[in-house]
């Protein structure tokens, strides 16, 4: 029975109608193992998709399908496209990648420090700060961080700016603040116009997504699955979105995606090649801005507990290969990173 709910579409007919037929058996074996409400994936090069398929519940137990539209929540992954917004700034001389927080201390927090996780800050802002930002009725999100700036620029650091990497949301979040003290705009603002509207994305929107009828995240509690609220209820905090709030279809994640392949290529709208290879490069080890590069390979995974999502982009290959749950129970996590590898490896 579980079969007749996982479905697919082959938009390419490269590989042909077994290739897809092979996506959808992954997907549904790995639903199978994890008890995953429901997964989503797609192959793609710079131009096309190439196979997709995705099958399983918008929520646990219920009865409506996921569709070729549902909407995910990507978490983390909306860093790369924090990362890619600075460098379309940086291009347009709103600001430098040495536009920097200034600490009380004296240290000098630049935004490639923020955006490559060297900045010395801790993972995420203060927790008391976070409970308020939970608070529904206050969505003025530009001026909580430019509240969250003062305290961090009073905060001990963790290393020394520069020396070392530290994974934190709360740089990316500070990255976001600096960016709206150069423009005059909300971060929100600024990546629709300068990054959802060139790349012609229509579903992107910030938190778990609100509309009934798309999928759910999902805690566990006990063992079993527990559908997460809706929208600002079922995140962190919207001052957080720069870090990981962004929800989308796959169809838009992919156009995002692609134009990171072609600007790998010198190909891309929103940047010159120069301006991808600055966000493809490490810093350090192997953290770029927004993205963990392997090899040729760039990846990156994102969560807020509820959902999952990862993405591979083979520089080399131009293929790229995203993954997307509404659960984030550890069999899941650890089955997509897995498969993600797999069907990067075969392309």
């Amino acid at each position: 029975m579980k079969l007749l709910i996982c479905l697919g579409l082959l938009t390419l007919p490269l590989g042909g109608q077994d290739s897809n037929e092979e996506l959808l058996e992954k997907l549904e074996a790995l639903r199978e193992r994890s008890g995953a409400p429901a997964l989503a994936g797609a192959v793609f090069d710079a131009k096309v998709t190439l196979r997709e398929a995705w099958c399983g519940r918008t929520e646990v137990n219920g009865k409506k399908e996921v569709t070729a539209e549902s909407l995910w929540h990507i978490g983390s992954d909306t860093k790369a496209m924090t990362a890619t917004l600075a460098g379309v700034l940086v291009k347009e001389g709103e600001l430098s990648w040495g536009t920097a927080l200034e600490m009380q201390n004296g240290s000098r927090l630049t935004l490639k420090m923020l955006l490559s996780h060297r900045a010395g800050l801790p993972t995420d802002a203060p927790e008391d700060f976070r409970e308020n930002g939970f608070q529904v009725e206050d969505r003025n999100v530009r001026r909580q961080r430019a509240e969250l700036a003062k305290i961090v620029q009073k905060m001990t650091l963790k290393t020394s700016p520069g020396e070392a990497y530290h994974y934190s949301n709360l740089g990316y979040t500070m990255a976001a603040y600096l960016m709206e003290e150069a423009t005059g705009k909300a971060w929100e603002k600024l990546i629709e116009e300068k990054i959802f509207q060139p790349l012609r994305m229509k579903t992107p929107g910030y938190g778990a997504p609100e509309e009934k009828g798309e999928p759910r995240g999902h805690t566990i509690a006990d063992g079993v699955r527990i559908p997460a609220e809706r929208g600002w209820s079922g995140d962190n905090p919207a001052f957080d979105s720069p870090a990981g709030g962004v929800h989308l279809s796959l169809a838009d994640w992919i156009s995002f995606l692609q134009e990171h392949l072609k600007g790998a290529r010198d190909k891309g709208i929103l940047l010159e090649g120069a301006g991808y290879r600055i966000l493809h490069t490490p810093v350090g080890d192997n953290a770029a801005l927004g993205w963990i590069k392997v090899e040729d390979i760039l990846a990156h995974s994102g969560s807020n507990t509820m959902w999952y999502a990862t993405a591979r982009l083979d520089l080399k290959t131009g293929k790229g290969v995203v993954l997307v749950s509404n659960d984030a129970a550890p069999a899941t996590t650890e089955g997509m990173e897995n498969l993600a590898w797999e069907l990067i490896d075969e392309e």
